[in-house]
């Protein structure tokens, strides 16, 4: 018990023997709230430039552009301003700016592996499938291909 009372003892005189309480005269209240300013100043700019990177990239995205975050490092985005609301205003117009010089990526269609890759696509009509599946069913007479020509008739005629 004793080494208890002797702790508390040196806690409370650790607290006495603390720093004396600082008093702070006008000039450091202003130097305090000048550096105060400054820093919320730079955080509202770093905020609303933010703001304005993600707000590009949504609508880049959503305009079809397939690479904006390369597309943004050549963006000036200084003429975007903000509304009452907050939201940023003018994005809208350079994206448009830039899809008219630039025009509209290609959507590039996917090649088929494993496909023929030279031969012209073969245009037939239902009627040439179907006769082709009756006469390959009719040589042949075996059941896959009697049940490829039902199938196929089903499918392109309703059972007809």
């Amino acid at each position: 018990m004793e080494q208890v009372e002797q702790t508390e003892e040196q806690v409370a005189d650790i607290e006495t023997q603390a720093e004396p309480e600082k008093t702070f005269t006008q000039a450091d209240i202003d130097a305090m709230k000048t550096e105060w300013d400054r820093q919320l100043k730079e955080t509202q700019t770093a905020l609303q430039q933010q703001t304005v990177q993600h707000a590009f990239y949504r609508k880049a995205t959503e305009q079809g552009v397939a690479d904006a975050d390369k597309l943004l490092q050549y963006v000036n985005l200084s003429s975007v301003t903000f509304d009452e609301s907050g939201q940023p205003q003018g994005i809208d117009e350079i994206i448009a700016a830039l899809t008219s010089v630039v025009g509209r990526p290609k959507v590039v269609e996917p090649k088929i592996v494993g496909g023929p890759s030279n031969f012209p696509p073969q245009d037939r009509s239902p009627q040439a499938m179907l006769d082709e599946a009756a006469e390959l069913a009719r040589r042949t007479g075996r059941p896959e291909h009697l049940a490829a020509y039902s199938t196929l008739r089903q499918k392109l005629f309703g059972g007809k």
